[in-house]
């Protein structure tokens, strides 16, 4: 037997070992139980990594991306607030941002510091603070910019 016969056989017996896998593996998957368990621990596991009615501080990128996660797997909408220490209106909003944490605690709320998550600002496309993002099922699906100008047209457009 050549060594070329040998690999060959060796590929075969893998390869059946990895069929296998893969036929058990699907018939798990397609079990209604089974899978229900699945995402209800799922679920369970991204409750966990959100809390309810409070406020997340965000530090970095890959925090964000995983409670975003966490928020889009339970379902809930999640509510960005990029701010600064050193924003004067941020500090009016800020107290208003923290009872709607309390008021809603079906919505994930996160607050990133634009100076501590540079990244994420610039991720984002933070031009203004503070400004708010919605964000459902991992798509945006609306911002609110504070500018003088931008806070006027917003409030003459709903007025």
């Amino acid at each position: 037997m050549t060594v070329r016969t040998m690999t060959r056989r060796r590929h075969l017996i893998q390869g059946s070992a990895m069929y296998q896998w893969r036929i058990s593996q699907m018939k798990t998957l397609l079990n209604p139980k089974i899978n229900q368990e699945a995402a209800q621990l799922l679920k369970a596991k991204a409750m966990e990594a959100i809390a309810e009615g409070e406020i997340i501080l965000i530090h970095s990128g890959s925090e964000l991306e995983e409670k975003l996660d966490a928020a889009s797997r339970a379902s809930r909408l999640s509510v960005l607030y990029f701010t600064a220490t050193w924003c004067g209106p941020c500090r009016y909003v800020g107290p208003v941002f923290t009872s709607l944490a309390g008021k809603y605690p079906k919505v994930v709320f996160l607050k990133v510091d634009i100076d501590e998550a540079r990244e994420v600002a610039a991720e984002w496309n933070i031009r203004s603070i503070p400004t708010f993002v919605f964000v459902k099922n991992g798509e945006e699906v609306d911002e609110l910019i504070f500018t003088k100008q931008g806070s006027r047209e917003r409030l003459s457009s709903k007025g």
